[in-house]
């Protein structure tokens, strides 16, 4: 019963579903494109399988969105074969979304990197000034700033999982 199939699915959230196409309540295409469409789903690894053999069968899965195809019967080889490749596809899936996490994550760090070192420039023309004056007072508080600054670059380099090299900060 599909619909059965779609609450255990929302349920137990699988990386990988097994359904076949003939089922009664929701056949296995509308499963697959009701699963696809659901965020909380969506990256589930769908296998459809039906005993109606032919190109037409697999086309219709595949447009529905399932990601392989078997025809009834199967051997117990092909179907773990066919779970392992899903598993090989899922990692890849994952390592591609924490990549792309990772990349969205970073998407400010440039203006951060950029503001922190003008902040850094701001306290270093500070302190020059402050020794041209001769100036003590200033040169502590441009000194003092110059090093929240370092503070802020090295923060904005840990965002980007760099270290800045030596002692310069």
């Amino acid at each position: 019963n599909g619909e059965t199939g779609f609450a255990q699915a929302m349920a137990k959230k699988p990386e990988i579903v097994i359904s076949d196409i003939d089922m009664p309540a929701m056949d296995g295409l509308q499963l697959v494109t009701k699963l696809k469409a659901n965020p909380e789903t969506a990256t589930a690894y769908v296998i459809l399988l039906t005993g109606q053999g032919g190109q037409d069968a697999k086309l219709d899965a595949l447009r529905a969105g399932a990601d392989d195809f078997l025809e009834k019967p199967s051997s117990r080889q092909e179907i773990l074969g066919r779970l392992e490749i899903a598993q090989k596809v899922m990692s890849v899936q994952r390592l591609q979304r924490d990549a792309e996490a990772r990349a969205a994550s970073l998407e400010g760090v440039p203006r951060k990197v950029l503001s922190s070192v003008e902040v850094l420039e701001k306290a270093i023309a500070a302190a020059e000034d402050a020794i041209a004056r001769k100036n003590p007072a200033a040169l502590v508080s441009a000194v003092k700033s110059a090093k929240e600054a370092a503070v802020l670059v090295r923060g904005a380099c840990a965002d980007v999982g760099a270290q800045p090299e030596g002692s310069w900060l």
